[in-house]
């Protein structure tokens, strides 16, 4: 035990306890001791304070707090609790939309905190076709890089066609000449009464002209036909129609502007 004293005066006593700020103590005793003060009414014994790491604790515990409050007000704010893979909650988003990499693709909502199985991406695992169009070779094969093998034949090689693009290649046509013909389908898709397919599109100007063209279903009156083109209003025009009745099955009439664009159907 250290035993220092000292004299206090009594103005700076107060309701029987000492001025904090008024006590000068020259030398401070360390961890594990304790300092007794004489005074005129008796002995005054200050008690150890907390170590550093007490106080790494304490603080250690405030910061959790101060989460699981952020938490509930959260909660109580109806943000979205975003839970990662790891089922640890990591932060908070107040929208709605896609989470394309931990849920596949399942929609978020933002009110009710929660996952819903509304919606899937990617590709079918067996497409009837699939052109990446990125082909560039001394011939005139238009690879398909779906499960068909419905290759397709250019009017020309198709290392005249080929484009360099942000991500791999691409072809561009010359708007006159340029086509790819493909093999006839219908013997894949006739019984199928439902389908989707996306094409990306850049129209060069807005003058009329197919981009894309499929027939099946018939010959002459009794044709139905399936088509892709582009009108002089610059819009994108998709088509499923019979060529006798003149009936559209579907029909969209998007106005396109001069960039690349992904047409999902």
């Amino acid at each position: 035990m250290v035993d220092r004293s000292t004299s206090i005066p009594g103005n700076q006593i107060e309701n029987d306890s000492v001025k904090q700020d008024e006590l000068d103590i020259t030398n401070i005793p360390s961890d594990g001791q304790f300092l007794k003060v004489n005074m005129p009414t008796g002995d005054f014994t200050a008690v150890d304070a907390p170590s550093i790491v007490d106080l790494t604790a304490i603080v250690a515990v405030n910061q959790t707090n101060i989460v699981l409050n952020a938490f509930r007000i959260a909660v109580d704010a109806s943000r979205s609790i975003f839970n990662m893979v790891d089922g640890i909650v990591d932060y908070f988003v107040d929208e709605t939309g896609i989470d394309t990499v931990n849920s596949l693709n399942e929609d978020y909502d933002s009110v009710n905190d929660l996952y819903s199985p509304a919606s899937s991406g990617g590709l079918s695992t067996s497409p009837y076709a699939h052109y990446k169009c990125n082909d560039d070779a001394a011939n005139t094969t238009v690879t398909d890089d779906g499960t068909g093998s419905n290759n397709g034949t250019g009017n020309t090689n198709t290392s005249n066609y080929s484009v360099a693009g942000k991500i791999n290649k691409g072809f561009e046509f010359n708007g006159s000449s340029d086509y790819i013909d493909i093999t006839d389908l219908y013997t894949d898709i006739a019984s199928d009464t439902t389908g989707s397919f996306a094409f990306w599109y850049a129209p060069d100007t807005g003058a009329n002209g197919e981009i894309l063209a499929f027939c099946e279903g018939g010959t002459g009156s009794n044709l139905d036909y399936f088509r892709i083109k582009t009108n002089a209003s610059n819009t994108i025009q998709i088509q499923i129609a019979n060529v006798d009745t003149q009936t559209l099955y579907a029909n969209i009439d998007t106005t396109l502007t001069y960039a690349f664009k992904r047409v999902p159907f």
